[in-house]
């Protein structure tokens, strides 16, 4: 669990999920279910801010669950400011408010998902181990997209030396 299954015999380091909550006994069961149930490294947050800064010297975080009604910093804007970071990481709201437009604007703003507390924990295994699915593809493919640009890059190069050898070689007709 939390090890990435994408390639037989492949290991890979348990995903790396940050929980922002500022009900501690929510938090506590979140990370509790996910570190200890799922394997997956996990560390929590009461406060937006706090994660934001923790966001600039661990970049290497794969998820974000976030609440939306938050002291200070509220979740729609923690998510506007962690999409300025250019963080890889997936973000899924997880919050108390069933407002359709609040889920609408979290999906605009570029969360993943969006749970309704009391979240039953089997979905929320499921999301998340989804969640991070869709992460790790999408930055498999944009690594293959740099090494295809790179290798169409190379292949421009020689095809334009070699276009200047053939005129060096060949004699105007």
């Amino acid at each position: 669990r939390g090890r990435c299954d994408c390639h037989p015999g492949a290991t890979r380091l348990p995903a790396k999920i940050a929980i922002i909550d500022d009900d501690e006994i929510i938090l506590q069961f979140i990370t509790g279910l996910l570190s200890v149930q799922a394997g997956y490294e996990v560390v929590g947050f009461t406060e937006a801010e706090a994660a934001l800064i923790a966001f600039q010297s661990q970049p290497d975080i794969d998820l974000v669950c976030t609440e939306l009604q938050l002291p200070g910093i509220d979740g729609f804007e923690f998510i506007r400011k962690l999409q300025a970071l250019e963080s890889r990481a997936q973000v899924m709201v997880i919050t108390g408010s069933s407002h359709l437009p609040d889920a609408l604007q979290a999906l605009r703003l570029g969360a993943f998902d969006y749970l309704v507390k009391p979240v039953d924990p089997e979905q929320l295994l499921l999301a998340v181990a989804r969640a991070l699915r869709v992460g790790r593809l999408e930055q498999e493919n944009q690594s293959h997209l740099a090494s295809l640009e790179r290798i169409n890059r190379r292949n421009q190069q020689e095809l334009a030396m070699g276009g200047a050898l053939q005129q060096q070689l060949l004699p105007a007709a």
